[in-house]
């Protein structure tokens, strides 16, 4: 069974509902009626006793009120540093980028393989270091040596290999690196 409130703590919650006073609650018999306190019930302490649980109530809130505008005030401080913050990097973002070059892309052979994947099929057409150096500074510059050979090995290897598969070449460009092919070897046979 739920224990009745005292009757000073419901004139007052009555009070704040209605937005009135204690003082002027206590004087409206059809609003007492509402909130069923009885008007005999109501003495000058009583009613004294609500105002003070008020007042109480209402100093509570705007201390509260107080104490929530300071947290919103440090808040609203750290939402501005955090946002000048932001500000700041993505300037500095912006200038770093302006400085960064984008990387070069490397040229293509054929406008569709890399070089590493002709040099595997090269490989895998058991050519050596030295015709497959020849042609494929025809094609494309800046391949090292030991990237040479080590592509064309892993080429010999077929789908094995540890660096991917040879470039499947078409008929026309296989026929293309065939024919530098030979032109390697005959500049080889006369050196």
């Amino acid at each position: 069974m739920a224990t009745k409130k005292p009757v000073w703590k419901r004139l007052a919650d009555a009070a704040d509902k209605e937005g009135l006073t204690a003082q002027d609650l206590a004087t409206d018999s059809k609003l007492l009626k509402r909130h069923r306190i009885s008007q005999r019930s109501l003495t000058g302490p009583l009613i004294h006793r609500a105002i003070e649980y008020h007042h109480e109530r209402m100093d509570a809130l705007q201390q509260r009120a107080a104490k929530l505008n300071g947290v919103q005030s440090e808040f609203e401080a750290e939402v501005v540093s955090a946002s000048s913050t932001l500000t700041s990097e993505k300037v500095e973002e912006k200038e770093m980028a302006a400085t960064i070059k984008p990387a070069k892309r490397k040229k293509l052979v054929f406008d569709k393989y890399s070089a590493t994947a002709v040099i595997r099929w090269m490989g895998s057409k058991k050519w050596n270091v030295e015709e497959a150096r020849i042609v494929i500074d025809q094609l494309t510059k800046g391949i090292k040596d030991s990237t040479l050979k080590i592509q064309l090995r892993d080429g010999a290897k077929g789908k094995d290999g540890t660096h991917g598969d040879p470039a499947p070449l078409t008929a026309k460009e296989a026929k293309e690196c065939n024919a530098k092919r030979k032109a390697a070897k005959a500049k080889l046979a006369k050196a």
